[in-house]
């Protein structure tokens, strides 16, 4: 009888370690995919997914209306030479080319801002949400 016993607590035993590495191992690689996470964050990373939904939404309006003025400024003004002539055109022109130009840096502002959200976006719907996040965070190793 006492040969059975010390099987069976040579097994427990050998249950506990294994369980205890397995333990250890699963927090290990959930601490080292939760730093590799925080090292990926954007500048958007701190919001609700429904602040960032309204905030692309508000940016996409906004670039349509920029898009929208630079259009319009692109148009050649249809001016006939005033009293100052050629040069009354010339500064026109400038002026046009400065607000053509001013628009279509804040579009291009706002585009990176657009691709930036929708990239959080994504990443967030790719992490997943709750019970799925912990249980890939401790399972999925990743390289």
């Amino acid at each position: 009888m006492a040969r059975g016993s010390a099987t069976f607590a040579q097994q427990l035993l050998l249950l506990l370690v294994l369980l205890g590495l397995f333990a250890g191992a699963g927090y290990w690689n959930y601490q080292r995919n939760l730093t590799r996470e925080a090292a990926q964050v954007g500048p958007f990373h701190s919001l609700s997914d429904r602040d960032l939904e309204l905030l692309l939404e508000a940016t996409e309006s906004e670039l349509a209306g920029l898009e929208a003025a630079r259009a319009a400024a692109d148009r050649a003004p249809d001016v006939a030479p005033a009293q100052g002539g050629r040069w009354s055109e010339f500064e026109s022109a400038q002026r046009r080319g400065r607000r053509v130009r001013d628009l279509g840096y804040r579009m291009s502002e706002h585009e990176a801002s657009v691709r930036e959200m929708k990239k959080e976006q994504s990443l967030r719907a790719s992490r997943g949400d709750g019970t799925s996040l912990l249980l890939r965070r401790i399972f999925v190793y990743q390289p």
